[in-house]
């Protein structure tokens, strides 16, 4: 097995790639201890985002994550925060309604964290008005 320890040179051409060298790489981890470069996960389709447009995501301490965007299955588009468990493909709707506004051209921070009853508490912006911060717990 040839071992690629020595990182990505991408200066060279391919007849002069120095030894122990890669010159491309896709979703790949060097694991400088044993020698070897893995291939990450990639991107997983889940059918239950057809129709949906995110604007903005938070990821969870249980690895679940909140999706900010719209709904574009009808003729009006609706806001929609979902939560989406990427082990078991489910995804639910928490909130739908037309009063968030989301905008394409605003993107959607969030930041999580867990209070002492273990709820997770998700404050978001759009950073589009200041009166439009909002939090939400799960």
């Amino acid at each position: 097995m040839k071992k690629l320890v020595r990182g990505m040179v991408k200066d060279t051409s391919r007849a002069d790639q120095p030894e122990g060298t890669m010159r491309d790489a896709l979703n790949a981890n060097l694991n400088i201890t044993k020698g070897t470069v893995v291939n990450e996960h990639g991107t997983v389709g889940f059918t239950s985002m057809a129709n949906f447009q995110v604007l903005g995501s938070i990821t969870l301490e249980n690895d679940k994550i909140v999706l900010f965007g719209h709904d574009t299955s009808e003729t009006v588009s609706v806001d929609e925060i979902r939560q989406l468990d990427p082990h078991t493909g489910i995804m639910i709707v928490l909130y739908r309604t037309n009063a968030l506004g989301f905008r394409e051209t605003h993107p959607i921070v969030a930041i999580a964290r867990r209070n002492q009853a273990n709820d997770d508490l998700v404050y978001f912006t759009d950073g589009f008005s200041q009166t439009k911060q909002a939090y939400a717990g799960f």
